[in-house]
């Protein structure tokens, strides 16, 4: 009955687990090879969303204050975060794929223990996303991390400080964890992908999915697995075209 109750399969694990989505999609499509600031740069202003909460990185409002080559790179990565972020939320990939999601899950004959179908649909599809890539791409999951031992926390610790992170400590504590923890390869199982999409909704306040909806989710996996499958050149072409 492993879908019954999905229990932390490492209390770390448990602990750890954010909002995180679309780590491995943001470091597939802009990493530089060889660049550990900048492969952290595109990532971190999520990171910092989850670490932090009530911080943001602002690369537009440091330009003038950054003191190193790293910085810079981190900086850069961060603004070129956004800018994927705004690209694919409007892409033909992202606003197609939002409808099959939508179709499908519309078709999965959940009970009524669940109403927030806009949120599910999307972050679903992102999560989705990076499962892809991971099964597909293990040179790109296998980088992301190898790219993150590469960081030194000093630097890290004061790019922070320039973003005005008070909680510079904390912030850092769960950066460590999350590069060791490397949860993330478990997007390839059901259960562990249906357990984080679960936790991501409840970390915005939604109750997470009933057993039996999970039961229903299933077949979208694999039908959503498909369709990727099948429109993932497209979506590298539109990335190659647009210089991102």
């Amino acid at each position: 009955m492993p879908f019954l109750y999905l229990r932390a399969f490492h209390n770390r694990y448990y602990t750890y687990l954010y909002t995180f989505m679309n780590f491995i999609a943001h470091y597939h499509f802009t990493h530089k090879p060889g660049n550990a600031y900048h492969n952290l740069g595109i990532v971190l202003p999520d990171l910092t969303r989850n670490f932090t909460p009530s911080k943001r990185i602002k690369p537009e409002a440091l330009h003038h204050i950054l003191q190193s080559d790293a910085h810079h790179q981190l900086n850069e990565g961060a603004r070129q975060h956004y800018a994927l972020d705004r690209f694919f939320h409007n892409s033909p990939f992202f606003i197609n794929g939002y409808a099959f999601v939508k179709s499908c899950i519309a078709n999965a004959r959940f009970d009524d223990t669940f109403s927030r179908f806009f949120f599910l649909n999307h972050i679903f599809l992102e999560l989705m996303l990076d499962r892809y890539i991971i099964g597909r791409h293990h040179a790109s999951i296998n980088g992301f991390y190898q790219s993150l031992t590469e960081v030194e926390s000093e630097v890290l610790g004061s790019y922070l400080d320039l973003n005005g992170i008070e909680t510079k400590e904390l912030f850092l504590e769960r950066f460590h964890q999350f590069r060791e923890i490397r949860y993330l390869y478990h997007y390839t199982d059901n259960e562990k992908l249906i357990y984080s999409l679960n936790r991501i909704m409840m970390q915005v306040g939604l109750y997470g999915l009933s057993a039996y909806n999970q039961q229903q989710l299933l077949p979208c996996i694999a039908q959503t697995e498909l369709w990727i499958d099948s429109e993932f050149p497209s979506l590298q072409q539109q990335f190659s075209e647009n210089n991102l």
